[in-house]
């Protein structure tokens, strides 16, 4: 599977696997995987996986097995990044996190719902925040299992860890005292 063949002159630049659930324990008919690419243009592209049509470590298969990508079901992130997308990272419940050359890390969301629907209606992936102004040449990013503290790094040499783990109406921090 390659979004960027079709007339594009962009390239893959970071990939990732994301699972919708969160729970491990999800009954096996159940589970949705997908694999998500950041191009050299900025785009993100996801495409979900039939787990029935992976290949087999069989080396007596016939070479023409059946693609494991569901083609029907490539879709595109929006909006863009400005640069190429560097490096993802990803967490259970279908979380992508994005960090590219235009110094935003952004959050977004690979599918909706357990159908793919919202209110009936299908939505595309979506973003759901970002961190403007962030750093030129980020490096690598991941996210903790909680889900709470993103970690990156770029080539300032420079480590930044952002805690998400406190609600921030609950901090105990006065600014008058």
């Amino acid at each position: 599977w390659n979004p960027f063949s079709s007339g594009n002159t962009s390239h893959a630049r970071s990939v990732a696997f994301v699972s919708k659930h969160d729970k491990v324990d999800t009954d096996e008919d159940d589970r949705h995987f997908a694999v998500v690419i950041g191009g050299g243009n900025g785009e993100i592209w996801v495409c979900d996986l039939e787990l029935s049509s992976l290949p087999s470590n069989d080396n007596s298969s016939a070479s023409n097995e059946p693609s494991c990508f569901r083609h029907e079901s490539t879709r595109k992130i929006n909006p863009l990044h400005n640069g190429p997308v560097l490096a993802l990272a990803t967490r259970p419940g279908g979380i992508v996190i994005s960090a590219a050359h235009d110094g935003l890390l952004r959050v977004s969301q690979v599918w909706n719902d357990e159908n793919g629907q919202a209110g009936g209606k299908e939505l595309l992936p979506k973003s759901l925040y970002g961190l403007m102004g962030y750093k030129v040449w980020i490096g690598n990013i991941c996210i903790d299992d909680d889900g709470k503290r993103l970690i990156s790094d770029g080539k300032d040499d420079v480590v930044v860890v952002h805690d998400f783990s406190k609600d921030p109406l609950e901090d105990d921090w006065n600014p008058g005292s």
